[in-house]
């Protein structure tokens, strides 16, 4: 069976089977021979290939052929493969057959399998969390993908919008903000950032973080990057000629004061040389 990494109780069965073959031939290599006995899942083969060292005709030769039926059982076909508690009551059934000296050392054994069965499930609850963990719903479509999905889009509170909603979403809002005056000022305020999806009112409770030109540039396709960063550019010329604007103003206002300052000091002057007179 090929190895993905995933883990269930069908599978552990399946690694308890092998567990059981190689006892049984006292073999760990998986040579030509091993894998025959696996691919062909044959009881009465597998109990024709014993450990040489156990007698042929022997006390224990009952065990034997119910070990090899387990076995059997256990690597078959996933759809055909035998489930875990059928498993087990087969396992209480061969051990029954021991002699007393035996019956430690299978005890010892099953209690091993049993450990490294709930080890497996508790690695397969682990990876079920895992990938929870990587799994965000989008806020627009309310689908379930995963953060490192390519084109998605997240803000530093990790609101996701997936590859398929990103794209629209900017295009719609730099269309917004092209056709409504008081949309392009806030856009300003904010520096040419665009918001969190969940900025809106209707999403509660709100956010107030923005996009990253790096997450903008990691999710949008290359024309949608450009058309952000053009109205962006737009933002910081149009911020640097208030600036320039309002300086300007307030040099003319200093100007016209200080104009005004000298005016009314010479007609003092005219005042006082008058009286004089």
């Amino acid at each position: 069976m090929e190895f993905t990494g995933a883990t269930s109780a069908i599978r552990s069965v399946y690694s308890i089977g092998i567990t059981i073959l190689q006892i049984i031939a006292a073999q760990l290599d998986f040579d030509d021979d091993f894998s025959d006995l696996i691919e062909e899942a044959d009881a009465e083969e597998i109990a024709r290939r014993p450990d040489p060292r156990v007698p042929a005709n022997g006390p224990d030769l009952e065990t034997l052929k119910k070990l090899s039926a387990m076995a059997a059982a256990s690597v078959q076909r996933f759809s055909k493969r035998i489930q875990v508690m059928p498993l087990l009551r087969q396992a209480r059934e061969a051990a029954s057959t021991l002699s007393t000296s035996e019956v430690p050392a299978l005890k010892s054994e099953v209690e091993r399998m049993a450990a490294e069965l709930r080890r497996l499930r508790l690695a397969e609850e682990k990876a079920a969390e895992l990938a929870a963990a990587l799994t965000k719903r989008c806020e627009l479509c309310f689908d379930e993908v995963s953060v490192e999905q390519v084109g998605s889009l997240m803000c530093p509170n990790e609101h996701l919008i997936c590859s398929d909603c990103s794209p629209d979403m900017v295009r719609n809002f730099l269309e917004r903000i092209g056709a409504s005056d008081t949309m392009l000022d806030d856009h300003s305020s904010r520096g040419g950032l665009i918001p969190c999806v969940r900025h809106n009112p209707a999403f509660q409770p709100q956010c107030s973080r923005h996009y990253t030109d790096q997450s903008l540039a990691r999710a949008l396709p290359d024309e949608i990057f450009v058309g952000y960063r053009a109205a962006q550019d737009d933002v910081t010329e149009n911020r640097i000629w208030h600036q320039h604007n309002q300086r300007f103003q307030e040099e003319v206002s200093r100007m016209q004061r200080q104009l005004e300052g000298e005016q009314a000091t010479k007609r003092e002057e005219v005042r006082a040389v008058v009286v004089d007179l």
